[in-house]
């Protein structure tokens, strides 16, 4: 990655500044996208913002997802033979995919896949089983971020969260785990060459790496950071 130039460090110090006169078409100039000033200045590291403004919500986590790391992942492709794409989906497909607005609290939190029948549209050549990585950001209550990855090439789906500690990380986990293994396979039976058929879903495996391979965080709010962290060296590296 090339170094800023003067211009630029001075455009970036423009937009996270707190005093900054930031506009709209400024943000939208810059990121190719609508981000709020207010949310930009998050991005700033300063001792003196309160635990709250530092914290990396859903517009700024999927800002990154959808645009930075999408472009990354399309670069990589394109310079190695051979390398399937990966696809970014938004945090609120699981909100989706739990029904979380259901006005019915009998249906509220479970798994629907009507409701996310139609997200398959925006991968590319909408079809998940072409993909290398399906990368799904979590954000937990609103406020804890963690990360699942389906590998569909490994069939194996992977669960990162960077405050492993807390006594019921492991049966969210599970839980993300399960209804993406049933997403995969709804998308198999309605959307799959051979449609209408059943997936073998014993030939996948679902791994839990929060305790083994998901760094831990220190703090309460850099969560959003390891969520984003952890996608990027994940379709980097592996």
């Amino acid at each position: 990655m090339l170094p800023l130039t003067q211009e630029e460090r001075e455009l970036v110090a423009e937009v996270t500044h707190p005093g900054g006169m930031l506009s709209t078409e400024t943000a939208h100039l810059i990121l190719n996208a609508e981000v709020s000033h207010a949310n930009l200045q998050r991005l700033q590291t300063r001792a003196t913002l309160k635990d709250i403004d530092k914290y990396l919500d859903d517009e700024i986590v999927n800002r990154y997802l959808n645009h930075c790391l999408t472009r990354e992942d399309e670069n990589i492709s394109s310079n190695l033979s051979g390398r399937k794409r990966s696809h970014f989906f938004s945090s609120f497909f699981v909100q989706r995919m739990f029904d979380e607005k259901n006005s019915d609290p009998n249906l509220r939190g479970q798994y629907n896949y009507m409701n996310v029948k139609s997200w398959s549209k925006k991968v590319h050549g909408k079809d998940i089983f072409n993909m290398k990585y399906i990368f799904v950001p979590i954000h937990k209550d609103g406020n804890h971020w963690t990360l699942a990855v389906i590998d569909m090439e490994k069939k194996c789906i992977q669960y990162y969260d960077s405050c492993a500690g807390d006594k019921n990380a492991a049966k969210h986990g599970s839980k993300i785990m399960d209804s993406l293994l049933a997403y995969v396979a709804d998308e198999y039976k309605y959307k799959g060459s051979k449609g209408g058929q059943e997936m073998n879903v014993s030939k996948w495996e679902l791994i839990n790496c929060s305790t083994t391979a998901s760094p831990q965080q220190t703090n309460g709010y850099d969560c959003g950071l390891f969520l984003c962290m952890t996608c990027k060296f994940i379709f980097h590296f592996e």
